[in-house]
């Protein structure tokens, strides 16, 4: 907060120079990797927060991935297709979100490198010879880029808080990732045992004699569900 608030003393010059200009230095230390580490530890910092982002993406985009299967009959995404299955995103997220999220990340990361840098100075004399004893370093940092990555990254927030308010279709319990939830819903119904390999919807697959219904994926004809009533999730109970 106070390198921001350094670097506001003439907000009409703040972008005149660009981003990688310098609007102020620090020492820290007289080691050179030691400022090497200090110049380069918002890149590690940024690259934490980017997994989180992405694992919240992935984990949204696989959730509604699922939940579509409650009203658009689709095949399995697997690694190694077979039938009508179709492969894994080789980015683990659809093109339309992985591109553009791949893009931000690499646009950060430059517009950090634009932010904290380091700054050698090299100072000779009036002859042109190189004065070593004299020479800076210090690590420097750019008021305009500052300000460019917090306005970016607030845009970062406000994209997931939006992607995140978006809600999904009903018809199906939600199971983001839980393993149990997804297992309970693949039991097939009698006479549907290749349906792995076939376009499956998710609705009431089995109906007992004494009306009790059975939800799951199945490649035949299948029912929606009906709110306020309860359905069993496996046919092997």
């Amino acid at each position: 907060m106070a390198l921001l608030l350094q670097g506001m003393y003439d907000s009409n010059a703040l972008f005149s120079n660009g981003l990688h200009a310098t609007s102020s230095t620090f020492t820290v230390g007289n080691s050179l990797a030691g400022k090497v580490m200090v110049t380069n530890t918002p890149q590690v910092l940024f690259s934490l927060i980017y997994l989180f982002y992405n694992s919240l993406f992935t984990g949204m985009l696989s959730t509604a991935e699922i939940n579509s299967l409650a009203y658009c009959r689709k095949p399995l995404r697997v690694s190694h297709p077979q039938g009508a299955q179709r492969s894994t995103y080789y980015l683990q997220l659809p093109y339309r979100y992985a591109i553009p999220l791949m893009v931000l990340s690499g646009l950060l990361h430059w517009l950090i490198s634009q932010t904290v840098f380091l700054v050698n100075i090299a100072v000779f004399d009036t002859n042109s010879v190189k004065q070593p004893d004299r020479a800076v370093s210090a690590c420097g940092w750019s008021a305009s880029g500052l300000y460019t990555v917090l306005i970016a990254g607030l845009i970062m927030v406000a994209v997931l808080v939006g992607f995140g308010s978006r809600k999904y279709h009903p018809g199906m319990p939600l199971t983001t990732s839980c393993s149990r939830a997804i297992s309970a819903a693949c039991h097939p119904a009698p006479g549907d045992d290749d349906a792995p390999l076939k376009a499956l919807m998710y609705g009431v697959i089995h109906q007992t004699e004494d009306g009790h219904e059975y939800v799951g994926f199945s490649s035949h004809e299948v029912k929606p569900l009906k709110g306020g009533r309860s359905y069993g999730r496996n046919l092997s109970t």
